[in-house]
């Protein structure tokens, strides 16, 4: 489970990072 959230915050750090 904790994999999975992790995972999440990544894509998400990286969806805002390609948005700047």
């Amino acid at each position: 489970m904790k994999g999975h959230f992790c995972r999440l915050v990544y894509q998400l750090v990286l969806y805002k990072m390609f948005r700047l």
